[in-house]
């Protein structure tokens, strides 16, 4: 009989220190909610379902970015300058894209829809369809279109695919805040759900990231954490 013997050095132990601090906490689950929590205060600022927003619009004066609502697995499917009412279909071989948890603005799934390096501002004209995953297929919702950018608004045009429901929506910047959120999915609705930035210090939230399988192909990846203001 062969027998091991493992050679590790035991662990110094060191005696539990009780926490003086103040304990804070979410009122609902990170799996279904959205948490803004204040450090200092250590109390929850606001909070929304997973599912209450599609859309991000930055809402500084110079804010042009657009940001997807990854708590929901939501994705985008860039068609293209398209024209905007004969765009009926999603094509089967379409690429649909998430925002990447780092949040940098080089990779996020809507880019480069405005270029404002000249005066006018040019425009991509690209139709863009949201669609959310489930079941390893994506569902598509609507589709929209990026138009106009001001120092005070954005343009956006938002209709079914069957070009039903077709509007044009004015979002309003808000530069105490952070990101200006919509819902486009049952028509549009702009949500006043996002605290003030200067009232919260880190978000609770659902979110996705990509991870390598056996193959080192990179795959979607539900995960649950807390992002820094």
């Amino acid at each position: 009989l062969l027998f091991l013997a493992g050679c590790f050095p035991q662990d110094e132990q060191e005696p539990l220190v009780p926490y003086g601090g103040i304990i804070g906490s979410t009122q609902n689950s990170i799996y279904t909610h959205q948490a803004y929590f204040s450090l200092p205060d250590s109390n929850e600022v606001a909070n929304n379902l997973n599912a209450a927003w599609d859309l991000g619009f930055e809402a500084s004066a110079s804010g042009e970015h657009v940001i997807l609502n990854n708590s929901d697995l939501l994705r985008i499917a860039n068609l293209g300058a398209v024209e905007f009412t004969q765009t009926t279909k999603v094509p089967a071989n379409v690429q649909w894209l998430y925002d990447a948890s780092s949040g940098n603005y080089d990779s996020l799934a809507i880019m480069n829809w405005v270029n404002t390096t000249v005066t006018p501002y040019e425009y991509s004209q690209n139709v863009y369809v949201l669609g959310q995953m489930g079941n390893d297929s994506i569902t598509p919702f609507k589709k929209f279109q990026l138009i106009e950018l001001t120092a005070n608004t954005y343009k956006i045009i938002v209709s079914n695919l069957d070009n039903t429901l077709l509007d044009t929506f004015t979002i309003e910047k808000n530069p105490l805040k952070n990101f200006v959120k919509a819902s486009i999915r049952n028509h549009f609705e702009i949500l006043p759900i996002e605290p003030n930035s200067k009232s919260w210090d880190i978000l609770f939230t659902q979110y996705e990231d990509s991870i390598p399988d056996d193959n080192g192909v990179m795959y979607p990846y539900v995960l649950r954490g807390t992002f820094i203001n």
